[in-house]
């Protein structure tokens, strides 16, 4: 080998090296999701048995906390971000993912849910059906700033036609979030954050 070929061999090396040490991955956190059903102006109704009879009772279970963020709202803000360049720290799958990190990710997401619309059908085994329309503000922290750089709202649907005996309201408001998130995922801004 020639001393040209030698020495575009290692430029090119070179290159590629300076390449790679560029293209670290951007990393995105799902820090918080809270729930608001004051300010939500929800609608709906809840009816019950299997024939769907109408109750005028209707009670928030399980919510006394606003702060909801649990394994169900990461996994699924997790899969939402999955077909972008983010690298997401996911903690229902890395339970220490956030020790020692001072927050963790490069951007953190934080998002409020307000449930519009809330029309389900439970039956006395615990059965549920119906649909859960709700708006999610997202707002996405850029932790090197430390300043919220972008927040915008999305709507996300969840609905469940039959009855299913493994669901629960949660889930039908975790499943609207996760609708929530596959827009704020698209979202061109957010895009841009991690080229």
């Amino acid at each position: 080998m020639n001393r040209f070929s030698l020495a575009a061999a290692f430029l090119l090396l070179g290159a590629s090296h300076v390449a790679h040490a560029e293209a670290a991955p951007v990393s995105v956190r799902l820090n918080k999701v809270v729930l608001d059903t004051e300010n939500a102006g929800t609608t709906g109704f809840v009816k019950g048995g299997t024939m769907c009879v109408s109750s005028d009772r209707f009670t928030w279970y399980g919510f006394s906390n606003r702060d909801v963020i649990q394994e169900a709202y990461q996994w699924r803000f997790a899969r939402a971000m999955a077909g972008t360049k983010f690298k997401v720290l996911d903690a229902s799958k890395d339970l220490f993912a956030s020790e020692g990190q001072e927050g963790g990710g490069d951007y953190l997401v934080g998002a409020i849910m307000f449930p519009r619309t809330v029309e389900i059908c439970l039956t006395p085994g615990g059965r549920i059906k119906g649909k859960v329309a709700s708006d999610v503000e997202f707002q996405l922290f850029d932790n090197g700033a430390k300043q919220v750089v972008r927040s915008v709202t999305y709507s996300g649907m969840a609905e469940y036609p039959k009855f299913r005996e493994d669901a629960d309201l949660g889930m039908l408001l975790a499943d609207s979030f996760a609708d929530a998130a596959k827009k704020f995922a698209a979202d061109p801004e957010v895009v841009s954050r991690a080229p």
